[in-house]
């Protein structure tokens, strides 16, 4: 956890899915005396977002920025509004919003570094749009078995080993009983 904050502290801004929120309620900040907090952004499609959820009643120490889409009830969009909560409406493409465009709008804000904390959907969102520069995973030595268990990364499948997403410049070590990867992502060459 601590890691986390500390890069958490050195981007502009965590991204997470509405699932994240829904499921886990988090703060997003960095936890950490002295540093300014990242601005939070979450796609939220259908703005399922509670407005009692901690990323709501925490503005006053970091932005929340919702990416809904036009499924969205404007009346809710109104709400959060009022709350001090950013609504960004994007196009919907294929049941999802194009990750790039999210980028491109925090892009034209001054963010340029963006940490996502998702879940399996929106690390396959990420890794299907070609975005993702550097990946960084905390594996625990415990293994969740099952057709149902939760998926890293989520989405189409690959057909080949080809289509795998491959990292170069490795950096492994040791994170109390946890491992910790980090790499590039390999651009096509």
């Amino acid at each position: 956890r601590k890691e986390v904050h500390r890069l958490r502290s050195e981007v502009d801004a965590v991204l997470v899915g509405v699932g994240t929120v829904l499921a886990d309620d988090p703060m997003l900040i960095t936890h950490r005396e002295g540093v300014e907090n990242p601005v939070r952004v979450v796609i939220d499609p259908s703005l399922r977002t509670p407005p009692h959820a901690k990323i709501v009643t925490s503005l006053a120490l970091a932005p929340t920025v919702l990416c809904v889409t036009s499924k969205a009830s404007s009346s809710r969009i109104e709400w959060f509004t009022k709350q001090g909560v950013r609504v960004e409406v994007f196009p919907c493409r294929f049941g999802e919003i194009p990750f790039n465009m999210i980028l491109k709008k925090l892009g034209s804000e001054g963010i340029t570094s963006v940490l996502v904390e998702g879940g399996g959907r929106v690390n396959g969102m990420l890794f299907r749009s070609g975005e993702a520069d550097k990946v960084i995973f905390y594996i625990a030595p415990t293994l969740l078995c099952g057709d149902e268990a939760k998926s890293v990364i989520a989405g189409r499948t690959i057909q080949s080993l080809a289509e795998a997403v491959a990292l170069d410049d490795l950096l492994v070590r040791k994170v109390g009983k946890d491992l910790r990867i980090e790499g590039y992502v390999r651009k096509e060459r």
